[in-house]
């Protein structure tokens, strides 16, 4: 209930502020406030919701400082964990016994970063935050909690490659990568920078899609990723044999395995949707500059890798760009709403709704891992006020006690 009092809640500001831009703006920088810290709330005070928390829960108690005699004890504790996860864990720990406290520190960096990032890149924010409800927040609240507050660190760095300030969108970078080592492809994301906009670029990335996608019907890319991992992990270290077992040896998590016919023309028909939201964005001329339209091609690069490669790798990355989706979907439902004029808002409504109906029927549709529809991990919804345990969820995901 209270993730559906949510949206209806966005969808009135979307309605309010967002259809009708230009009304009453200091009002509008109000609500957003307001739905901040509600999207802080909900996600710092949730208790045992979503499929990786109580492990996290688990590692939160075992958080000592009597175990950190030196800085390397923090580089050595858990080589699952960055440095930077365990400092912060450790002193939440320090200060409180109770993982809410941690739980809400996560929060409110990452919800601070995403409305921060929102407000600056999109002209209308609640339809951003509203796709942001319903596409990332459960998943980044309440299961990749490193892999969110990397993707935070990210977020405040954005602006620093769009300035060109290095020293300090490295930083970001660094920091990004002391919560979760994925955080690594952020170290060569700057060279996209080097790329002109224009349509050579656009034709270029078309056909290195269309290659990708040729060549992973045509072989088995998993497999060829597997063995260059391997390869590589005897020649630098154990720990890419590790990274490759965990990612690419379960052939359950095969591109090829996963993908069948429907499959296949539904994502390529979804990558064609994504370019057209691109253009659109670009008529529309409210993109304020090139990084935001180069970064979305890499969100579309990143899907299709995802979809027709290694779905776990790639997966993991679209968190990273998947912010610009969410600030340039509304401006494509808006160029497409101006055209219909007198109806023009009607038009946008139906369009916002076309565009939340695939979101929200991947959270209702069962997984193949449990039976059980995907918002099972979030739902129903239990706060540290009402602590209790649901054991459907439970039995499948697992509990703290």
């Amino acid at each position: 209930m209270i993730y559906i009092a949510t949206i209806i809640a966005l969808l009135v500001l979307v309605v309010k502020y967002d259809f009708a831009p230009h009304s009453k703006t200091n009002k509008r920088d109000l609500w957003l406030r307001i739905l901040m810290i509600w999207f802080i709330c909900v996600s710092g005070f949730a208790y045992n919701v979503g499929s990786d928390i109580p492990g996290y829960m688990d590692e939160y108690d075992g958080a000592l400082w009597s175990k950190i005699h030196s800085f390397a004890d923090i580089l050595m504790f858990d080589d699952q964990r960055q440095p930077g996860w365990i400092i912060v864990e450790f002193v939440c720990r320090a200060i409180s016994p109770d993982f809410w406290l941690f739980k809400m520190v996560l929060a409110i960096f990452l919800n601070w970063t995403v409305f921060r990032f929102v407000k600056r890149h999109s002209p209308y924010p609640f339809m951003s935050i509203l796709f942001y409800s319903i596409i990332l927040y459960l998943h980044l609240n309440f299961n990749a909690l490193r892999q969110a507050t990397a993707a935070g660190f990210f977020l405040l760095g954005y602006d620093y490659i769009i300035d060109k300030k290095w020293v300090k969108y490295y930083i970001m970078a660094f920091m990004a990568y002391m919560f979760h080592s994925s955080a690594l492809v952020l170290f060569v994301f700057p060279l996209l920078t080097l790329l002109k906009l224009n349509k050579k670029t656009i034709l270029i990335s078309v056909a290195v899609l269309v290659a990708v996608v040729a060549a992973s019907l045509m072989s088995d890319l998993q497999e060829i990723a597997y063995n260059f991992f391997l390869f590589q992990g005897e020649a630098v270290s154990e720990d890419l044999i590790d990274k490759a077992d965990l990612y690419l040896g379960d052939k359950a998590i095969s591109g090829r395995d996963i993908l069948n016919f429907n499959g296949i023309i539904f994502a390529l028909i979804r990558t064609c949707i994504y370019f057209i939201v691109m253009i659109l964005a670009i008529r529309s001329k409210e993109v304020k500059n090139k990084e935001d339209i180069l970064f979305y091609l890499l969100f579309i690069v990143f899907f299709v890798l995802r979809e027709f490669t290694v779905p776990i790798i790639f997966f993991r990355l679209l968190f990273y760009v998947q912010f610009l989706y969410v600030c340039l979907l509304p401006m494509a439902i808006m160029q497409v709403g101006r055209q219909f004029h007198e109806v023009k808002h009607l038009a946008c409504a139906i369009m916002l709704m076309m565009f939340m109906y695939g979101p929200i029927k991947d959270l209702t549709r069962d997984t193949e891992k449990t039976g059980l529809p995907l918002m099972s991990q979030y739902a129903p919804y239990y706060s540290i006020f009402n602590p209790h345990i649901d054991p459907v969820r439970s039995a499948h995901f697992g509990s703290h006690r």
